[in-house]
């Protein structure tokens, strides 16, 4: 497994160095995280500013397919109180009422 900072993920994975593929790479990081592939170890401090999080990345980077599919689970269901009938919208937009008009 080999460690990186998102700037150094960045040029490892050949996506450039301006600030979007920075970007884009920390999204990938996360993601990774997320699934299980990555982890975030620690900081590295690079220079005189806030230490960069350093993330433990396997090499190659293999995605299971169908993780999301069983990691997703579906909600309680919930009973919902009466509601009473919505107003209708006329094709202007505008909501009227007949009941108004006697």
């Amino acid at each position: 497994m080999a460690r990186y900072t998102i700037r150094e993920f960045t040029e490892a994975v050949g996506l450039g160095k301006d600030r979007d593929s920075v970007t884009r790479s920390g999204i990938i990081l996360k993601a990774l995280c997320n699934l299980g592939i990555a982890k975030e170890v620690g900081t590295k401090r690079v220079s005189k500013g806030r230490p960069a999080a350093l993330y433990e990345v396997p090499d190659p980077i293999v995605i299971p397919l169908g993780v999301a599919s069983v990691a997703v689970a579906s909600p309680p269901a919930v009973e919902e109180a009466a509601q009473p009938d919505p107003v209708e919208a006329s094709a202007t937009g505008y909501y009227y009422d007949d009941d108004e008009d006697e």
